[in-house]
């Protein structure tokens, strides 16, 4: 999920996610990621994040830590 979107921001549309649906994962996408920013992520209800610019690889190892 990005964080920053037209209509609605990233964190404003996992709130209204996590209403309806508490079992969806859901990874931030974002250039910036300060720590302050990181428990805002999980209090909101990401399952965690990703910093730009990211690689495959980066994606992949955020996609299986959340599998285990």
């Amino acid at each position: 999920m990005g964080l920053r979107m037209l209509n609605l921001d990233g964190l404003e549309a996992t709130k209204e996610i996590r209403r309806f649906n508490k079992d969806v994962t859901i990874i931030a996408m974002t250039s910036w990621a300060q720590e302050g920013d990181i428990a805002k992520f999980k209090e909101v209800g990401f399952d965690d994040y990703i910093e730009r610019p990211f690689t495959k690889e980066k994606i992949l190892n955020v996609i299986f830590r959340l599998m285990d």
